[in-house]
């Protein structure tokens, strides 16, 4: 036991004070001094804390938290029920901009925990709302996301809270909160948080375990911190225990402003389960999305079956009947490629229906008079590509680095290839493919949209742009680059 309190006590005082942009004095911000060569840079910095979670105004005389009182029910599976009850007196003044409440679940308000994260990220822990009601009636709220995820909205925006006491009470399961340590568990608490700069009369925290579990093997600590350290300047008094059967109390009184209690309760491991999925646990459903990917191929992986084994490959000079030199590459590459084009060109020139010259570096190709045999002995690729070198000249000009150039033909000979091989000699399956792109892009698009906690503009941005770079590269290599090597 000292043991730990010793720890604790080391840990709080080597937490890092709160950003100066949100420290107060008296509920008012203190500004930092400006210099003259950064005053771009501070100005900057003000407009972001301005949107930092601060408190809205100076409070006025009798604004305060008259009594807030946070039950936690810890479950087996290491989630936590919180019902946080609270009494606020308002002046229509603090509260100016509506009724706001931090969730006391962000790295500011978790940094005390010896474990946490310090770098402003994200801590981890996540919520569900469960129930906001105003004086036992149920109350409209807005929660936010990204960087302001604990922030709750309660009740209408942008209208002062109406003079007089409110009585708030909020239910939310909580996941992430317990840390899982070498030797013990340990779950760590701030009832308030720092983001109100009111006063408070009287905070108190409640913790239940699983039923059948000893109170006694739990250690609890409670503190009252400033900002996430001990306050030297006006040290509240220390919080006091209720000793109750089934359930650790402690009860602190007479908080300033940006004062809060915060409690860390280690008790041995066995006590919770620790999620066997990590994160995914929160979504387990997302993990369906590749296993049932890879079941759609699997299943037309085994219903088209593997290919046929090559054997023995007997040496040809000459290509099958029926088949062009270019039709015979496009069966073996399924596409076309310079390759291609010098087959076909090659085939014209056999059959005498256009002479090729080396002129320059580039190939002078110049149309037979008159031409012999007729388009009737061509093939459809041949005859598509004869008619576009000679559509309005003699003669055509053939550079071999002009993609643009060599591409018309391309485009010529993969059309005419296509229309007569595809579904005879070739299968391109393009209904499944598309199904499967389909499919994958849901899929990942419901993981991105699910990422909760932060903002998911981002996630979905990077999602978009790797998905169709990813497709846009393989069809690439599918189309040029594999039969290009072929």
């Amino acid at each position: 036991m000292q043991r730990n309190i010793a720890r604790n006590e080391a840990v709080f005082r080597d937490v890092r004070t709160p950003n100066p942009a949100c420290q107060y004095n008296g509920g008012v911000k203190k500004k930092p001094p400006l210099r003259a060569g950064l005053y771009a840079v501070w100005l900057l910095a003000a407009l972001l804390a301005a949107a930092s979670p601060c408190a809205a105004a100076k409070a006025a005389p009798g604004e305060q938290i008259s009594k807030f009182t946070a039950d936690l029910t810890v479950h087996n599976d290491a989630s936590i029920e919180v019902r946080e009850e609270f009494l606020i007196h308002s002046e229509e003044t603090y509260f100016s901009w509506g009724l706001v409440r931090y969730l006391p679940i962000g790295p500011d308000a978790r940094k005390a925990q010896h474990n946490a994260r310090n770098d402003g990220g994200d801590s981890g822990v996540r919520v569900k709302i469960l129930e906001i009601t105003e004086d036992d009636e149920p109350i409209s709220y807005t929660q936010g996301t990204g960087w302001a995820y604990a922030q709750l909205r309660i009740g209408p925006i942008k209208v002062p809270l109406a003079r007089g006491d409110r009585r708030i009470v909020i239910r939310y399961n909580v996941e992430g909160a317990i840390a899982f340590l070498a030797d013990q568990d340990e779950l760590y608490w701030n009832v308030i948080g720092y983001n109100w700069v009111l006063p408070a009369e009287e905070v108190a925290v409640r913790v239940r375990f699983p039923d059948g579990v000893p109170i006694q093997a739990a250690r609890p600590q409670a503190f009252v911190l400033w900002g996430g350290i001990r306050d030297q300047r006006d040290p509240a008094p220390p919080p006091a225990r209720e000793d109750l059967p089934d359930t650790i109390v402690y009860r602190a009184t007479h908080l300033a402003p940006a004062q809060s209690l915060s409690l860390t309760v280690a008790f041995p491991k066995g006590i919770v389960t620790p999620p066997r999925l990590g994160v995914f646990s929160r979504h387990q459903w997302l993990l369906a999305g590749p296993i049932l990917i890879c079941l759609f191929y699997l299943i037309v992986w085994l219903r088209m079956g593997p290919e046929a084994p090559l054997g023995s490959v007997p040496v040809r000079y000459e290509p099958p009947e029926g088949l062009s030199p270019a039709a015979v590459r496009y069966v073996r590459t399924t596409g076309c490629d310079g390759r291609t084009l010098a087959a076909v060109l090659a085939q014209l020139a056999v059959r005498e229906c256009l002479t090729i010259e080396l002129e320059d570096g580039a190939y002078k190709l110049t149309k037979a008079k008159p031409e012999p045999g007729g388009k009737n002995s061509l093939a459809p690729e041949e005859s598509r590509v004869l008619g576009l070198l000679f559509e309005d000249r003699p003669t055509t000009i053939i550079r071999p680095g002009n993609a643009s150039n060599l591409n018309v033909y391309l485009l010529g000979v993969s059309g005419q290839l296509q229309t007569h091989l595809s579904g005879k000699y070739v299968t391109s399956h393009l209904g499944i493919v598309a199904l499967g792109l389909l499919a994958s892009w849901v899929f990942a698009m419901g993981m991105a949209l699910a990422a909760n906690g932060r903002d998911t503009s981002g996630v979905v941005f990077l999602t978009c742009w790797f998905f169709f770079c990813g497709s846009g590269i393989g069809m690439l290599m599918i189309m040029s680059l594999l039969p290009a090597g072929s």
